[in-house]
């Protein structure tokens, strides 16, 4: 019961953690706030993150735990692999969700899914089923609809369906990027002794530097200096992008693919219905439409047995 309970929880918190991230993002980049550096905040994340994991494996396990721990992770240079793919994620879902709506940046990110069932079969060779590859049919569907110009999207500008066409081109990108460091981490840890904080705390002493590469080598003419507009949403939003690194360790250990597709679905029809609401309209019949193929496919990909 209490095993449930626990599931429930992250599952729970992974839900709030994407809707809040969704929102908050679109909300620090509106014409009104001042302007600042993506990079600079998945840096940040990624600091944070380290700080939180070593402070937590210090609390546990004193001081030579966490050198003896990053000395194991040194050692292990093939975690270098999943940590610059992880930043290379987060980059792309900030520049996508520039262009994207927030139930489109959802219904995109729903693509990792399918990348993960793409590389488990390149990587760890598992099998994928009959109704597993009607369920990739069903979001390629879904996808070319969320792509189609619904009555309002064209009175837009042409230099909105570029930026448009941009962020699903990040929000994909992102998703296949998820998917092959989770695979990648699956094997890499399958047979690890070392807790959840740990892990992190390996990936992060690989990630920030990549991070913060990212970050000298960014250049954007419109951000005045590297830290300029960290107001007090940019900062919740390093504290959330952080929180949402740890929560998807803890879904790797106690959660299964099922139930974070419900998770995942349920944070998209949020997104979508409190996205209508703020704008005080509907949500367009083709966004509908793409947003419920791209979570049947979801969800029949995920109940589906490997036959």
């Amino acid at each position: 019961m209490a095993a449930r309970l626990e599931v429930i929880f992250i599952l729970s918190a992974l839900v709030l953690q994407n809707i809040l991230v969704v929102f908050t993002t679109k909300y620090s980049l509106r014409s009104a706030a001042q302007p600042y550096s993506l990079t600079s905040v998945v840096l940040a994340s990624e600091v944070l993150k380290l700080l939180v994991c070593a402070l937590n494996v210090v609390y546990f396990g004193g001081v030579i735990k966490v050198l003896s721990t990053l000395g194991a992770g040194v050692r292990q240079l093939e975690l270098g692999v999943p940590a610059f793919m992880y930043v290379v994620q987060n980059n792309l879902n900030m520049y996508a969700l520039r262009g994207l709506s927030p139930p489109v940046f959802v219904a995109c990110n729903q693509t990792k899914i399918f990348a993960t069932a793409l590389f488990g079969k390149m990587i760890l060779q598992t099998g994928v089923g009959r109704r597993q590859m009607q369920s990739l049919f069903l979001l390629m569907v879904g996808m070319i609809v969320l792509q189609l110009p619904d009555e309002h999207s064209v009175k837009h500008e042409s230099m909105t369906h570029v930026k448009y066409l941009y962020g699903l081109l990040s929000a994909t990108g992102a998703a296949f990027s998820s998917g092959f460091t989770g695979v990648y981490l699956e094997k890499l840890f399958k047979n690890s002794s070392e807790n959840i904080w740990e892990r992190n705390m390996q990936l992060a002493l690989f990630s920030t530097p990549f991070a913060l590469i990212v970050f000298i080598f960014d250049k954007n003419p419109v951000v005045l200096c590297s830290f300029c507009g960290f107001n007090r949403v940019v900062i919740f939003l390093v504290v959330l992008q952080a929180v949402g690194g740890l929560l998807i360790g803890l879904i790797m250990l106690k959660a299964s693919a099922l139930l974070k597709c419900f998770a995942v679905s349920i944070s998209l029809c949020a997104c979508a219905l409190i996205d209508s609401s703020i704008k005080h309209q509907f949500v367009s019949s083709l966004s509908a439409l793409g947003i419920c193929c791209v979570c049947g496919a979801s969800f029949l990909f995920s109940t589906a047995s490997k036959v």
